[in-house]
């Protein structure tokens, strides 16, 4: 349980008496797997401890995040690939100058469950490295990102703690069947609805179609045939935990689906989601896959099943580990 002190100073609070931590990060865009993230990070802490920028608290405006910022114990960033260019340089921008507002303001500054893009060009990973370098405490989800970040120069303590999404629950075992009829597909773009389906068919069953990021994919897949409707985060382990096998483009997919016990396949697989399919060794599909191969990737994930559930079990004690980690660390232990 967090251990917040309560104030009552009508000036900014000594460091000691800050109320508030600020969680920072890809959240309050409908991204099922960062909204998981939130709540792992965020824990069973009081509702008022946690401020999170772009849903509860402000993203941009710079006055409003330093008056944020003086009376918070401390900025975290919670999770997956911060810094990255694919959108825009500005994203990386953005993430590099926020903790040095915090810092200047008084707060704490520690990153949790980050992952490092090893296709960053040097002067984007450089920014990152040196951002990461103000943090008190670093952990990365994965082992390859916190060897990006020494080769790179980083020096703040640091460790490795598997994606928060791991910590979760997973949902009482459903019935397992052989004949994996039932496939739920979480696509994502930029792949097209008409390759998706055609794929989906080679699987034969009735496909099921899950939208992790439904405000960046439904245009492209909200006609699908067995859509899935939108469900809250805590819903989505048993969903997915009600089909036979999961086929992912998306990471969390993958995390999800072998939380839940289920085969699981990565589709078109590359960056976070290829290190992950390659962690876990489940079986990766082209999009132009045929049949037979489709049928042979299912086979194959069906019969690694075992082997990918003892390891789902060691991230699961390991995520959870962390997050006490984090906890403890923000409580000044």
């Amino acid at each position: 349980m967090w251990r917040i002190r309560i104030h009552s100073s009508d000036g900014s609070p000594s460091p000691s008496d800050r109320t508030e931590f600020v969680l920072g990060g890809y959240f309050g865009f409908g991204n099922a797997g960062d909204e998981m993230i939130s709540r792992a990070v965020r824990g069973d802490a009081p509702g008022r401890a946690w401020r999170t920028l772009g849903v509860d608290a402000p993203r941009w405006n710079p006055f409003s995040l330093a008056r944020l910022f003086r009376r918070s114990a401390a900025l975290v960033y919670g999770g997956g690939e911060l810094f990255q260019t694919r959108t825009s340089f500005r994203s990386i921008l953005y993430y590099a100058v926020l903790p040095f507002l915090a810092r200047a303001c008084g707060a704490r500054f520690i990153a949790y469950g980050m992952g490092l893009d090893p296709d960053l060009s040097g002067p984007a990973l450089s920014l990152a490295v040196r951002t990461l370098d103000r943090a008190e405490r670093v952990w990365f989800r994965d082992e390859a990102s916190l060897e990006l970040y020494r080769r790179a120069g980083g020096r703040a303590a640091a460790s490795v703690s598997p994606d928060p999404v791991w910590a979760w629950a997973p949902p009482e075992p459903a019935a397992s069947s052989t004949a994996l009829r039932r496939i739920l597909w979480i696509p994502r773009r930029p792949v097209r609805r008409e390759r998706l389906e055609a794929l989906a068919s080679r699987a034969g069953g009735a496909p099921g179609f899950l939208l992790l990021h439904p405000s960046e994919d439904e245009r492209e897949f909200g006609g699908l045939p067995g859509l899935e409707d939108r469900r809250a985060p805590e819903e989505l382990p048993a969903l997915i935990g009600s089909y036979d096998a999961v086929v992912s483009m998306r990471y969390h997919g993958l995390v999800l689906g072998a939380l839940a016990g289920r085969p699981v396949v990565a589709l078109a697989a590359h960056g976070k989601v290829a290190g992950l399919a390659g962690e876990l060794e489940c079986p990766v599909l082209g999009l132009d896959a045929s049949a037979a191969q489709v049928s042979a990737a299912l086979a194959a994930a069906s019969d690694r099943r075992g082997r990918i559930a003892a390891r789902v079990a060691e991230l699961h004690a390991a995520a959870r580990r962390g997050l006490d980690e984090l906890r403890g660390t923000l409580e000044g232990t």
